[in-house]
């Protein structure tokens, strides 16, 4: 077991199947995905830095992962260079990949979604050119749909419509965010 990872992240690190790794703060999610990143990339002669799907829920953590991974990649291969020369085969593949790095597919689920529904806007049933809408304009939107919602609700005198009214008034001054 490699001895800075915890029993529960060494686990974690079974490079063998797809995985969701799911802790809390400082729990070393990011550290976890970045070894088996590494490593399947190391391992696997056949798998492209841009073949590997890494999502976060944030941008900051998303941002973190692809530093961390580009770092490490960088370090191995620096001390493979020295140690074999930089015209070993795995040197030359991982430069590649370092070199393509921007091709990474390491984001967020949103715009691992996003770039789903661009990709296949017809199947999806979607507007090709579609935006994602944020800020106020989404927050206005949210807030009209909410009103919209309570206000056909309450036409409607039933034990359960009066719950959804109860729970959509909830929305009225607190629309949840981030939605697409």
């Amino acid at each position: 077991m490699r001895e800075y990872l915890t029993f529960e992240q060494y686990c974690a690190f079974d490079c063998n199947r797809n995985m969701v790794v799911t802790a809390g703060p400082g729990a070393g999610k990011t550290r976890v995905l970045t070894e088996r990143f590494c490593h399947i990339i190391l391992t696997n002669d056949d798998v492209g830095i841009g073949e590997i799907l890494a999502l976060t829920f944030t941008e900051k953590a998303a941002e973190e992962m692809k530093a961390r991974i580009y770092i490490e990649l960088s370090h191995i291969v620096n001390e493979l260079r020295r140690r074999e020369g930089s015209d070993s085969t795995i040197v030359r593949r991982l430069k590649e990949g370092l070199d393509a790095f921007s091709k990474n597919r390491i984001g967020t689920i949103h715009s691992f979604c996003a770039y789903l529904l661009r990709q296949y806007p017809v199947e999806a049933g979607i507007d090709p050119g579609f935006v994602i809408i944020q800020g106020l304009t989404q927050r206005e939107m949210i807030q009209k749909a909410i009103t919209s919602a309570v206000s056909s609700i309450s036409k409607e005198d039933t034990d359960e419509t009066r719950v959804r009214r109860h729970i959509l008034s909830g929305f009225r001054n607190n629309p949840p965010v981030g939605l697409l």
